[in-house]
């Protein structure tokens, strides 16, 4: 019984030590998405929300922007992501005050998580749509970074929940892309590069994820598979991802090769041939030694102006 009523005591002991010693930071928005309709390009938009947060540790709160995700806005609004831009929005929005500071709320205000609200501040930016804008859909975040005062107790990020607004730009809006060619490139040492080049034919920029190539031996059946790097592509551009493809084993010859491009809402196709041929060999580089001015056959000429000096004295 005693040894019972001991480890009870312990327990109460370090959950009161834990509660004294960790602070749990919260802070979120109201509301958490911000619709704004049809922008027209060139126009500006003033945006209200508010931040706010549960815990007393946090009075100040930095804000960022950064663009918005693809994969977030096709799941919440279905075939509108056919005609979504992913253009980096974030240098749009201008902050009217950065950071602000939450003032202590003396209402009984809870969250939906049921906790009381002890901090709030409206936030104000302007949205700038430029001229040049992409037709569209867009969508954005307002990252919150609140900022932990000194403090001798352990901090436990417990949530920060970001703000996300959309809006459309008037235009024709089209996600569309093609590979214009699949072929063989550098050799590095122990490696083949392969690379794939993808225009952006539609209106809008897209992601491009990363390329998957299968190579295919005599029998038809895969001896490789690789993987590129990924990229963003602006309408009409041209860009190249790149796979490595080892070369151990790899006999000369040619391979027939696929490429698959995803771009989230579609995407491209092609198969190609590529030719594996014997690295060349670079010459070694002779270097020269730079040359060096003989200081020593000036010497020997002031020396000998010197004597002839001396020797026209004496005389």
């Amino acid at each position: 019984m005693r040894e019972r009523k001991i480890i009870i005591l312990t327990l109460v002991f370090f959950s009161i030590l834990i509660s004294k010693c960790n602070a749990q930071l919260s802070v979120g928005v109201s509301p958490p998405l911000i619709d704004l309709g049809e922008i027209q390009p060139g126009a500006s938009k003033i945006v209200r929300f508010n931040v706010i947060t549960v815990s007393k540790e946090i009075s100040i709160v930095r804000l960022s922007a950064s663009k918005g995700n693809i994969d977030y806005f096709m799941n919440k609004y279905g075939d509108l992501a056919y005609n979504y831009s992913e253009e980096d929005i974030s240098s749009w929005v201008e902050f009217i005050s950065n950071p602000v500071k939450l003032e202590k709320s003396s209402e009984s205000s809870t969250t939906k998580g049921g906790g009381k609200i002890s901090g709030a501040s409206e936030v104000i930016f302007i949205l700038h749509v430029p001229k040049d804008a992409e037709p569209g859909y867009h969508s954005g975040l307002i990252d919150l970074y609140p900022i932990i005062p000194e403090s001798s107790r352990p901090i436990t990020i417990q949530s920060i929940s970001p703000l996300i607004f959309i809006f459309k730009v008037p235009g024709k809006a089209l996600r569309e892309g093609k590979i214009m060619d699949l072929s063989s490139g550098s050799y590095y040492p122990g490696r083949l590069n392969l690379n794939v080049y993808f225009k952006n034919t539609g209106t809008v920029t897209i992601q491009l994820k990363p390329a998957k190539i299968n190579v295919f031996g005599d029998d038809n059946k895969t001896i490789a598979s690789l993987t590129s790097d990924s990229s963003f592509v602006k309408p009409g551009e041209i860009k190249r991802l790149t796979a490595f493809w080892p070369m151990k084993e790899v006999k000369i010859g040619t391979y027939n090769v696929t490429a698959r491009i995803d771009y989230t809402t579609g995407y491209a196709f092609k198969k190609s041939i590529v030719e594996v041929y014997k690295p060349p060999i670079i010459p070694g580089r002779v270097v020269e030694k730079p040359s060096v001015f003989p200081w020593w056959i000036l010497i020997i000429f002031f020396l000998i102006l010197l004597i002839g000096y001396i020797f026209y004295k004496s005389r």
